[in-house]
């Protein structure tokens, strides 16, 4: 199964993409913002040396403040976002527990 969610109309529709950057760097920089940077273990997990190399290179601090940038979002919102908001895809809330969350559910017909 594959469930596709466009986060950045979670929001209102017309709003922008909640990670729009002005090139790749700075759109990765601003994910990581709200991520925290990527432990070792996260950038080893990347197929891509190219990727790898830029994920190092990046200049964002080693904390960051998911609640900050959440306050606009209802609780529920806010906790599906932080859960599927993680660096590591193998970390992120699965498929199956994404059907399962408050938000979806009502909409899951198994």
């Amino acid at each position: 199964r594959r469930l596709v969610l466009r986060v950045h109309h979670l929001r209102d529709p017309g709003q922008k993409p909640l990670f729009a950057g002005s090139c790749t760097m700075d759109q990765i920089e601003k994910i990581c913002s709200f991520t925290g940077y990527p432990t070792e273990e996260d950038i080893t997990s990347l197929e891509s040396e190219m990727s790898r190399s830029l994920i190092k290179e990046m200049k964002v601090p080693n904390s960051s403040n998911p609640a900050a940038f959440l306050k606009d979002f209802s609780p529920l919102y806010a906790d599906l976002l932080q859960r599927m908001l993680v660096f590591n895809p193998k970390k992120r809330i699965t498929i199956d527990e994404i059907l399962q969350h408050e938000i979806v559910k009502e909409f899951h017909k198994p």
